[in-house]
């Protein structure tokens, strides 16, 4: 007979998920199931329910307490059939819930919802420092002769990544990106790609510094027949460059594989680890809290 998972927030309100009509332990119990709400048990159900928590069905159920929000049910149920089936090693593990939740899944069948509000047990992106950047590259007609520099503006930041975690973290490959669309209308130049390949030991830093290691969001603007004066430069600063910038920059998955990978004994699941990442207020400009990574 099939494992059958199902919430009491009390004895007097349940509801099962998973559970087809017609299964075995339906018909075992003659538990009567309401359809339209999605085979949870009607009435007459929940009073069956009731009485074979009472009487201790273990080996049939799993009661569990819970709050009124039934998400985190189908989680543990598939968690406990891919135990039962030596899919996975029986160890505590984050998930994520239907709200968005991490919820912790304990082996003793009990859970909880994290707070995941603060930078304690995260891995945490900082901006270090700031440069505004600016570049001009000669450009040649079709008879390969001098024609125009075409000049580029932005921001070169340099990242900073802790580990505030108990356990091991490899930080693989991001990209660092602004989400003004209207201003950097350019997608190639709206974000840049940074490769770390780094793995962090709990409590440790590491800060990228060189090619491939540091960049930031850029425009191309004005093309000159000369190279660009000074003012003209700080005119294109004063729109593009990183004060310009601030507010608006956040890290993203570099669609490259796995940009960030915790180690096997944190528990954390693929879905949930981006709950366990975050960018930091406290640098010299701040990188929006929420992540994309993979």
């Amino acid at each position: 007979m099939d494992f059958l998972y199902f919430n009491c927030a009390t004895f007097g309100a349940c509801g099962v998920s998973y559970q087809p009509v017609g299964s075995s332990f339906q018909k075992k119990y003659d538990i009567e199931f309401d359809i339209s709400q999605k085979l949870q048990p009607n009435r007459k159900g929940l009073a069956q329910l009731d009485m074979l928590c009472a009487q201790g069905k273990e080996m049939d159920l799993l009661c569990l307490s819970v709050d009124e929000n039934l998400n985190v049910a189908g989680l543990i149920y598939d968690r406990y059939k891919m135990i039962k089936e030596q899919k996975v090693p029986e160890s505590d593990e984050i998930v994520i819930n239907k709200n968005g939740d991490a919820v912790l899944l304990k082996t003793d069948g009990t859970w909880e919802v994290m707070d995941t509000s603060s930078e304690d047990g995260k891995l945490v992106f900082s901006i270090r420092s700031a440069t505004n950047y600016h570049n001009s590259y000669p450009r040649n007609n079709d008879m390969d002769e001098f024609s125009h520099y075409s000049n580029i503006v932005g921001c070169t930041y340099n990242i900073e990544v802790k580990n505030n975690t108990d356990f091991k973290i490899k930080v693989n490959d991001f990209k660092i990106a602004s989400n003004n669309k209207k201003l950097f209308d350019n997608h190639m130049t709206r974000d840049e790609l940074i490769q770390f390949g780094k793995v962090l030991n709990p409590g440790e830093v590491y800060i990228g510094k060189g090619q491939y290691k540091e960049g930031g969001p850029s425009q191309w603007v004005d093309k000159t027949k000369e190279l660009a004066t000074d003012e003209q430069i700080e005119t294109w600063t004063n729109k593009y460059g990183c004060d310009a910038q601030n507010g608006s920059i956040f890290i993203t998955t570099a669609d490259m594989g796995k940009d960030v990978a915790f180690s096997e004994t944190s528990g954390i699941s693929e879905e949930a680890k981006n709950n366990f990442i975050v960018g930091s207020q406290s640098g010299v400009y701040p990188i929006i809290k929420e992540t994309n990574l993979r």
